[in-house]
């Protein structure tokens, strides 16, 4: 019985390191860049404002990761994070009992790409890069407008968390 689970022990490693994870492994030392110059997002988007808070939530994040160099000259840069918040959207999405609109799903759609700061070679992109988040709908309008600005930096957040996590840990 021993030399069984020994066997599975056996099997279990050598399957473990010849797939592409790595228990601990940090991606950030192939990585062919080591600085990376984040342009301002473009709104395509009819929500004004939105892509400022997708660049302050991506300048945030790589500013204390390790492996890059956040840069704000496309001279120093190995890289450049360009990218466009192509729509923003709110939905119904659930209903009291009086048939009222109690909550919304906001719905975020971004282009973005990595490329090579010297030419147009592409790290990744994805063009429909999206996110969303739940906000309450309240009588008062004041109310219902600052969950719905809440939810929109939540929002803004995740993407730049899954922005950020394709630049230091891309696979």
């Amino acid at each position: 019985m021993l030399r069984g689970r020994a066997w599975s022990v056996v099997f279990l490693a050598l399957f473990a390191l010849s797939c592409g994870y790595r228990v601990g492994y940090r991606a950030q030392a192939d990585l062919p860049y080591k600085s990376v110059l984040v342009k301002k997002f473009i709104n395509g988007s009819e929500e004004i404002g939105v892509e400022q808070w997708l660049y302050a939530a991506l300048i945030e994040r790589l500013q204390g990761a390790s492996g890059v160099r956040l840069v704000y000259d496309e001279g120093s840069a190995d890289a450049v994070l360009e990218g466009r918040v192509q729509e923003v959207r709110t939905r119904a999405f659930a209903y009291n009992k009086q048939d009222n609109v109690a909550e919304y799903r906001l719905t975020m759609i971004a282009e973005v790409r990595l490329r090579r700061a010297s030419s147009e070679e592409v790290y990744w992109k994805d063009p429909f890069l999206t996110r969303f988040g739940q906000y309450l709908f309240l009588p008062s309008i004041l109310e219902a407008e600052q969950n719905r600005k809440q939810a929109m930096q939540a929002v803004s957040a995740d993407l730049a968390r899954d922005i950020s996590e394709r630049i230091l840990y891309p696979f």
